[in-house]
């Protein structure tokens, strides 16, 4: 019996993991950097799933508080501050939600742009969390990220690529290298940011999530208790 029901709770497991939303485990980060400030800023994307929305925010930034979602590039300088996102004084929050899908989205890749004009060492970093919320749920779950030990650390963003100070620039991609989903049924995103980075922008891509028609979800269930049946004949 006690294999019967270990069995039946593997089946169980298995169908429902195939409509629940989900958190996928290897979320790699990799980060590039470039002593050119402006080198990222032809990737800035104004049509990803930030750009429009109005998040909310714990703690005062300087300069433009949408300049992380706002999908345009300014140049960064000590004269020409507006485009660009100051995370000073730290930590701030800034939380998302994703509500344009009635079933959530699955995450494709997050993008950090960081860079300015000198002290690079200190404003070109990238220190940060990212949680994720889904359809349903109001807690958010941070993502446990994996990399390159001078990209990650302890699970979250810890990107400091240059030694000295001067311009330049930093750039952090967030990708799942199996599936390619990062997360599935997600309807709200938030970063902890944790040092005094000034932010190009973060972008965010992913899909509507697709939730199987009725006939799918019970031809799931079908196979689940077909292998159950056939488990428990051959134990017989």
């Amino acid at each position: 019996m006690k294999s019967h029901f270990f069995n039946f709770v593997a089946v169980s497991t298995f169908v429902l993991s195939t409509l629940a939303p989900s958190v996928d485990a290897a979320i790699v980060a990799v980060g590039t950097s470039d002593a050119n400030l402006d080198a990222y800023s032809s990737e800035i994307l104004a049509n990803d799933l930030l750009t429009g929305l109005s998040p909310a925010v714990t703690g005062s930034m300087q300069f433009d508080t949408d300049g992380v979602y706002d999908g345009a590039y300014v140049s960064a300088s000590s004269a020409t501050n507006g485009g660009n996102s100051y995370m000073n004084p730290y930590p701030i929050v800034m939380t998302f939600d994703l509500t344009g899908s009635v079933t959530g989205y699955d995450l494709t890749s997050i993008t950090s742009i960081a860079g300015w004009n000198a002290n690079r060492n200190i404003h070109a970093s990238q220190k940060y969390t990212v949680s994720v919320s889904f359809i349903g749920d109001s807690a958010y779950i941070p993502l446990t990220l994996t990399g390159a030990f001078d990209v990650v650390t302890g699970g979250s963003i810890s990107y400091y690529p240059f030694g000295s100070s001067g311009s330049g620039a930093s750039k952090v991609r967030i990708t799942e290298n199996a599936s390619g989903v990062i997360a599935s049924g997600v309807d709200g995103i938030r970063f902890n940011f944790m040092v005094d980075s000034v932010f190009q922008e973060i972008d965010v891509l992913g899909v509507a999530t697709t939730i199987p028609e009725p006939a799918t979800s019970a031809l799931l269930i079908g196979i689940g208790a077909t292998a159950l049946v056939i488990m428990r004949r051959r134990r017989q």
